[in-house]
């Protein structure tokens, strides 16, 4: 058989495309800069609620994170609009929560420097802002897009003709729009990977067969003389004199070509011919998150990019690759077990204290009456970190081993050092480590008594709940000192502060009540709105007794009820409240009337009240 030159057919392999080059100057230019993290963090609906120009409640877990970065060495900017007085003010509310930054809307030194000078763009590694929106790639750089063959508008040399080559990757032959707005390089001369895969089939198969086989064959026998096999190591009758020095000749070149024949064919077939049909589960899957995404946008066009829908549809590739693995069942559980573990950034084996896996994180030195000690980061799991004092002592914490919620509201979590060392103090981390899937909760109390301690100063840690969902009491309590440390205090001493707090706030409503109706409250009338009901009696007409009768039947915690019930409450003594000033039918309307002038006024400031309007639900 008469040995032919081939065709050589590229496949190309489709890949992200990504401005390799650019990225590695980049790198090589950062290098410095690697040793820390750097961080710009907005204020304005980051570290605290958007109120702008005023300044909102905090964001306890924003500001805790950060606070938490930057113990560990990381670099922080303050990434804001605010100028003058009112960054000035951010600066400082900022700073009576702990938080200092190493640069305020300007680059880090270090940064200047590494760029050669100082760039309008804040540089950072991560930035946090309550702004952020999924990044798309709409194009790239650096690569020869092949026209296709269609108008790519006024970037044609001739609008009349087409171009070989266009700087627009949508009219790029080359290059497939995929999801999210990503494109992807594929074959200049194919449609899709599925035209590429038939062209190697009809090449098998079509008249170039022999050209393309006959080079696979020839492969062979290269590799067989480069390991020394000659003609003469491989007796064949069929071997002719012009074939004398051919290894593979004859029925054994046609048996190996058509071998080759059959594995092309059968491992490209079932990719382009053969459709398989889909089972129940994947068909159920489909329609599933088919449903969910019309929910999630039902004004979602085709093609268009949806941070739900693309969270949904990733979902639905990994089940359908578990289920194309032949998953089912008890070992898609374990599979869900792993890669939930692997999302939390949870190792999959325990963690042995072993040399290798950590990395030197900071140096804290020697303080008068406490040991210096140097931190350790885990390299196996990044909020992991070993403590290892002056004076012996070692210490594990794990930053994502806990979290505290509030008894008031238990359905909003958040993390500080303190809750970590309450928890470590009950059950210290010992080696070797392998993190629960669960948390531990710690429910905690905490209030103010001093304004000027920021949002708390006095902390009550409860109970928590072990990650088995076991609860374990724990009853300790602490305050915040001169120097702003939280130190351990008694439950008296706890309870004093309550009352401390419990009148602070006491304070402010009256300040506000009074502010809302211009003027000064008699101490008989903050007795009287605080529950003593003798503080009203004996006062004569004029005195103020019907509008602090009215505020505090507004205000009170009672049963909601409408005007035309007012007549049947009663006081805690179970006095009819209108039986001392509403002897007449005058007095009483009177009352009426003040009651839904002051629940007026005390609505529009924002007060709940318990009057119920008509055409209101109760």
């Amino acid at each position: 058989m008469e040995k032919q030159s081939v065709k050589k057919i590229a496949l190309r392999i489709p890949r992200h495309v990504l401005n390799i080059e650019a990225v590695k100057r980049k790198e090589k230019r950062m290098d410095n800069l690697k040793a820390n993290k750097i961080i710009a963090v907005d204020f304005d609906g980051t570290l605290c609620e958007n109120k702008y120009p005023e300044i909102g409640e905090p964001r306890r877990n924003v500001i805790d994170y950060v606070k938490t970065r930057r113990e560990h060495g990381d670099k922080i900017i303050l990434w804001t609009c605010r100028v003058g007085e009112m960054l000035e003010n951010a600066v400082k509310w900022c700073a009576e929560r702990g938080l200092k930054f190493d640069a305020v809307n300007a680059n880090l030194p270090e940064v200047i420097e590494s760029f050669g000078g100082d760039t309008r763009k804040i540089f950072a590694n991560e930035y946090i802002d309550d702004r952020n929106y999924p990044c798309r790639i709409d194009t790239v750089t650096n690569v020869l897009y092949v026209c296709d063959a269609k108008k790519c508008g006024d970037i044609c040399p001739d609008k009349d003709k087409t171009c070989r080559h266009t700087s627009d990757i949508t009219h790029a032959k080359n290059f497939t729009e995929g999801d999210y707005g990503y494109y992807w390089e594929t074959d200049a001369t194919a449609e899709n990977d599925s035209d590429v895969l038939r062209q190697i089939l009809n090449t098998v198969h079509g008249r170039d067969s022999a050209e393309f086989l006959g080079k696979l064959v020839d492969v062979v026998e290269d590799w067989l003389a480069y390991k020394g096999i000659t003609a003469d190591d491989v007796p064949n009758e069929e071997r002719t004199d012009a074939e004398n020095e051919a290894i593979i000749c004859g029925e054994d070149y046609d048996l190996l070509a058509e071998g080759f024949r059959t594995v092309i064919h059968s491992g490209l077939i079932p990719k382009t011919e053969e459709k398989c049909e889909k089972s129940s589960m994947e068909s159920w899957a489909e329609r599933e998150v088919e449903i969910a995404c019309e929910r999630e946008n039902p004004d979602r066009k085709p093609g268009k990019w949806d941070y739900g829908c693309a969270c949904h549809e990733s979902a639905l590739k990994a089940f359908l690759s578990l289920l194309e693995d032949g998953h089912s069942g008890l070992s898609i559980s374990i599979t869900k077990q792993i890669l939930n573990r692997l999302i939390d950034g949870k190792p999959l084996t325990p963690i042995e204290d072993t040399d290798d896996i950590w990395e030197f994180a900071y140096r804290i030195g020697l303080s008068e009456g406490e040991p210096g000690f140097s931190a350790y980061q885990c390299k196996r799991m990044s909020s992991l970190f070993k403590t290892v004092y002056t004076n012996g002592t070692v210490k594990y914490e794990d930053n994502n081993r806990c979290c505290g919620v509030d008894v008031n509201s238990p359905d909003v979590s958040f993390h500080n050092k303190l809750i970590t060392d309450v928890v470590d103090d009950m059950y210290p981390i010992t080696m070797p480590y392998c993190p629960e899937d669960k948390p531990f909760v710690v429910y905690r109390e905490d209030f103010l008594t001093d304004a000027k301690n920021g949002d708390y100063d006095t902390v009550a840690f409860l109970y928590l709940t072990k990650p088995d969902g076991e609860r374990v009491e724990i009853n300790r309590f602490f305050k915040e000192d001169k120097d702003g440390r939280m130190c351990e205090i008694g439950f008296e001493e706890f309870e004093e502060r309550r009352k401390m707090h419990e009148e602070r706030l006491w304070n402010l409503k009256i300040e506000k009540l009074e502010s809302i109706f211009g003027f000064k409250f008699y101490d008989w009338q903050k007795r009287y709105l605080k529950g003593d009901d003798m503080a009203i009696y004996g006062r004569g007409r004029g005195s103020g007794k019907t509008f602090i009768y009215c505020l505090r039947v507004l205000l009170e915690e009672r049963a909601a009820f409408r005007l035309a019930d007012f007549r049947s409450i009663r006081d805690k003594r179970g006095k009819f409240l209108t039986d001392v000033d509403c002897r007449e039918r005058d007095h009483l309307i009177l009352l009426l009337h003040s009651l839904q002038t002051i629940n007026a006024k005390l609505v529009s400031a924002g007060f709940k009240t318990n009057l119920i309007l008509d055409g209101e639900e109760e």
